[in-house]
């Protein structure tokens, strides 16, 4: 028995769907701000560094912001939920971000079991909670990734140039992403469509430029003053340079990480470039999106745990459909978290196993056990 596309049924029935949609959203939205205390990112940054500057105290990056690191457009996204009072306006946050991790999840899976399989890895884990719990914008990310890859696979320029929007919100860990997705539009589609993709982006930064006179000079100063890795939250973060930091290990520790995984990156790459003979075949940019993203997330300075929902999102829901047996092995790393309560909190960096296990299960995937196992994300779905 099928079930009737959305776009086929009454629109009284489109329309009691949304009424029930929205009462869901409503009671889960209450919920979360009834039983999940502020998020501590969202009470010392996000709503406080919004409010300031709707009211025309900050241009940011000064001395009332130094804790936002994003660029300006990540104010504007935060803007309805800051007009919605607390705990509300967090809580319509944390369940949106949750929505975006599930849309993210259900395009790069299949239809199925396989799907409720991504959808709930990467929702149910440590690392979201985390995102979850500190209030942060972090699922963005992975609702840029959905958007960009619905995009290229659509021939779709104006949502991929949403989809750069979202992507550009907390970088650097989606850099990999956008420039594939760049790369490949610039290669394969007509030139009309690739520039047209660029109009929102440069829009976005057009305007930025108007209501943020200078703010590139203010948010590097921001940076260079004021680095992250200096900042309260620092003992949080869970990149190999943290923990050549925290073990007083040689500089060179690091850097040999990012030398080897260089170069197991190249040889996958090659390999990838090998086993698949057409170049502009959605399962060949696919690969090159998991294995650049998996890559950067080895050797990135810019790692804290609820930063891997782009990982739990797309790739994960991406690797059940290769062996779901290994995922669930890796999804184990994912209570890591949990030694922290025993090894001590400025511990964080052996959170760094779990991005280095999927980037190994991604180029196994690609390179040793090279096979299209993945057509169904090559359609981004459009319905159950």
């Amino acid at each position: 028995m099928t079930s009737t596309p959305l776009r086929d049924r009454p629109r009284w029935q489109l329309a009691g769907l949304a009424i029930a949609a929205l009462g869901a959203l409503a009671a889960l939205t209450w919920l979360a701000a009834t039983y999940i205390p502020l998020g501590v990112d969202w009470f010392l940054h996000f709503q406080p560094d919004t409010t300031l500057w709707l009211s025309g105290g900050t241009r940011l990056y000064d001395e009332e912001t130094t804790g936002f690191y994003h660029p300006p457009w990540g104010i504007w996204f935060l803007v309805p939920y800051v007009l919605i009072p607390n705990p509300y306006g967090l809580a319509l946050l944390r369940i949106t971000s949750l929505l975006m991790l599930a849309a993210c999840a259900w395009v790069f899976t299949r239809p199925g079991r396989q799907r409720l399989w991504g959808i709930v890895l990467a929702i149910v884990n440590l690392h979201t909670w985390d995102l979850i719990y500190r209030g942060q914008i972090t699922a963005l990310d992975a609702l840029g990734a959905a958007f960009g890859w619905v995009a290229v696979r659509k021939t779709n320029p104006w949502l991929l140039g949403v989809g750069y929007v979202l992507l550009s919100i907390s970088p650097p860990n989606t850099i990999p992403f956008a420039l594939v997705l760049l790369w490949h539009t610039w290669r394969w589609w007509k030139r009309r469509d690739f520039w047209y993709s660029l109009v929102i982006p440069a829009l976005v930064g057009a305007v930025s430029f108007i209501m943020f006179p200078r703010w590139p000079w203010r948010w590097v100063d921001n940076v260079v003053s004021r680095p992250p890795s200096e900042a309260p939250g620092a003992p949080w973060f869970t990149s190999i340079w943290w923990a050549a930091r925290r073990l007083d290990l040689s500089i060179v520790f690091p850097w040999a990480i990012v030398v080897i995984t260089a170069g197991i990156t190249l040889w996958a790459w090659r390999r990838v470039n090998a086993n698949q003979a057409e170049r502009s075949d959605p399962d060949h940019l696919l690969a090159y999106l998991m294995l650049f993203t998996t890559a950067f997330f080895v050797v990135t300075p810019w790692a804290l745990s609820y930063r891997y929902v782009l990982l739990y999102a797309m790739v994960v829901p991406w690797l059940v459909g290769w062996r779901l047996d290994v995922v669930l092995g890796i999804h184990l790393l994912t209570l890591l978290p949990v030694a922290r309560v025993y090894i001590g909190y400025e511990n964080s960096w052996i959170d760094v196993a779990y991005p280095i296990a999927i980037f190994a299960a991604t180029v196994l995937h690609l390179a040793v056990f090279p096979e299209r196992t993945f057509p169904a994300a090559s359609q981004p779905a459009s319905g159950g």
